[in-house]
């Protein structure tokens, strides 16, 4: 606060009073007519109790549309595609994480989306169950593996690495089927639990991992709305003592302010 009070060359409680004031109100965001959408979909949580989901025109380098709700509600996603539609907004391709409820309501409103997983996604989710130290020889070929998917450009380049990737589980499956048991719970588990999910995570994900190859518009990750989404949060924290009804009217603010610093 104390930024924009000097930015203003006002003093501190002018800075506080005239915020407040902007924050009764919501700006109206209008989407950008796009006959060829390639939309960045991708929603963070704040205070851990609500979340912001934003439509990010990666084209136009546009906020197309926000949601400020509790999480990633399948109606909710289907509601605002359709609003998408109804503004000329044609979607060609969605580059996102991999939760069901948008990619259901995708097939829903535009039945013949490119529907793109995104790669960061995928090694984050990777290195979670892996770790950045893992203690088998197992883990440490796949986390090189996994290392590796955010760089492959061709066709030849994802061949070689589906091909490593077969190995792997071919090498390991023996493995990855040992289990452990417990006597006081009387109770079998898988071993190496955590890198089986990570395979189950890769393989239900393949369908939709390479499909920017075949068409270079498509981004093969979110790291545009992560970015975002850092600058967002850095800002957010400066006004700490912001009242949860204001939260939104003070995201709808930052996105229509973005939006308008992109059209001059």
């Amino acid at each position: 606060m104390g930024q924009v009070a000097d930015r203003g060359n006002v003093s501190l409680e002018t800075a506080k009073r005239t915020i407040g004031q902007l924050l009764l109100t919501m700006p109206v965001i209008k989407a950008k007519p796009n006959p060829n959408a390639r939309l960045l979909i991708d929603g963070t949580f704040f205070k851990r109790i609500n979340c912001l989901i934003l439509y990010f025109d990666s084209g136009l380098k546009y906020f197309q549309l926000y949601r400020y709700s509790a999480r990633e509600k399948e109606a909710e996603i289907e509601s605002d595609l359709r609003k998408l539609k109804r503004a000329s907004v044609n979607v060609s391709s969605v580059t996102t994480d991999g939760k069901l409820a948008i990619k259901t309501a995708l097939r829903k409103v535009f039945p013949e989306v490119k529907f793109q997983r995104c790669l960061v996604h995928i090694q984050r989710y990777a290195e979670t169950y892996i770790t950045q130290k893992p203690k088998t020889k197992a883990g440490i070929e796949l986390q090189e593996i996994t290392k590796r998917i955010n760089s492959i450009d061709s066709e030849i380049a994802m061949r070689t690495w589906l091909c490593c990737l077969s190995q792997w589980k071919r090498i390991y499956f023996n493995f990855l089927k040992e289990k452990s048991y417990s006597n006081e719970d009387n109770h079998w588990w898988y071993t190496h639990r955590n890198l089986r999910r990570v395979i189950y995570h890769i393989e239900n994900a393949l369908p939709d991992i390479f499909v920017y190859l075949n068409d270079k518009s498509i981004p093969k990750d979110t790291n545009g709305l992560e970015e975002r989404f850092a600058d967002l949060k850095h800002k957010f924290r400066t006004h700490r003592g912001l009242k949860k009804e204001k939260r939104e009217s003070y995201f709808a603010w930052y996105i229509y302010l973005k939006n308008l610093k992109k059209k001059g």
